[in-house]
């Protein structure tokens, strides 16, 4: 059932696996997708009225929905939360927006010193915002939304990242020290010392495959769904690859996706 408002669209008991860009997934309580920016404070009122627990995405490339369902609803921030307007200190880029829009604004830098590894990241400015470490000398600003209320102020004044909606990001030309980029997984895997994708491609396993599911050679540290995929292929391949790195070097790939639901 489709319920449409001014500003979002909500669906119940929708599987996930229409969603996903991994296609996998199964049903929530409720999906919602904000369309416009004013929408955000009416679909947290819906949230809030049905007590239902919240899980916010932007693209969704660092989410795994589980096959078995999960309670609550997933909150997707659409297009209009995707923009980008140039300022005179840098830029302000939507919660939305890919981080490779980030990283391509820096290209032609130092790599070591500048943005531009962020154009072969995966994932939306918010979701790593929330999650990743090494943000704090890069934005000057950061908005978000609690409840019903939009608050502006800088990164590290936020009260707990996981119980707000951030919304938009102002990113300096220049951090304010010397500072290296935000540490942030190009894949579906971590590694603290070492680049994962280089990591599995030594260690022979891009090309590994488990029924649905390939770990590519041309870009070993993802995991690709080739068409008859479900999350239960995806966690045991995972987990397998990870067994292999520490038996055959001795490194402990960290996971950089968020798995949600059941089983």
């Amino acid at each position: 059932m489709t319920e449409r408002a001014p500003g979002f669209v909500l669906r119940r008991d929708e599987p996930m696996a229409r969603h996903s860009p991994w296609r996998v997934g199964g049903p929530v309580d409720a999906y919602m997708v904000v369309t416009r920016r004013d929408g955000l404070a009416d679909a947290l009122s819906v949230c809030r009225e049905h007590q239902w627990k919240r899980n916010v995405i932007g693209a969704g490339t660092r989410t795994v929905f589980r096959d078995g369902g999960s309670g609550g609803v997933v909150l997707r921030l659409g297009s209009a939360f995707a923009g980008v307007t140039e300022v005179e200190q840098g830029w302000w880029i939507g919660a939305a927006a890919p981080l490779a829009l980030i990283g391509a604004r820096f290209v032609g830098g130092a790599p070591k010193t500048t943005l531009s590894t962020l154009r072969f990241a995966a994932g939306s400015v918010g979701a790593s915002l929330a999650t990743d470490e090494g943000w704090e000398p890069w934005v000057e600003s950061v908005k978000w939304i609690q409840r019903s209320q939009e608050h502006t102020c800088p990164l590290h004044e936020v009260p707990g990242k996981g119980s707000v909606v951030f919304t938009e990001v102002l990113i300096r030309r220049t951090p304010r020290e010397k500072a290296r980029p935000p540490v942030v997984p190009h894949g579906w895997f971590k590694a603290e010392d070492d680049d994962a994708a280089e990591l599995l491609r030594d260690t022979g396993l891009s090309a590994t495959r488990l029924r649905g599911v390939l770990l590519p050679s041309a870009e070993p540290d993802l995991l690709v769904n080739l068409g008859d995929g479900n999350a239960k292929d995806f966690a045991l391949l995972h987990k397998s690859i990870v067994e292999k790195i520490q038996d055959k070097r001795g490194v402990s790939l960290q996971d950089a996706m968020t798995w949600i639901g059941r089983p």
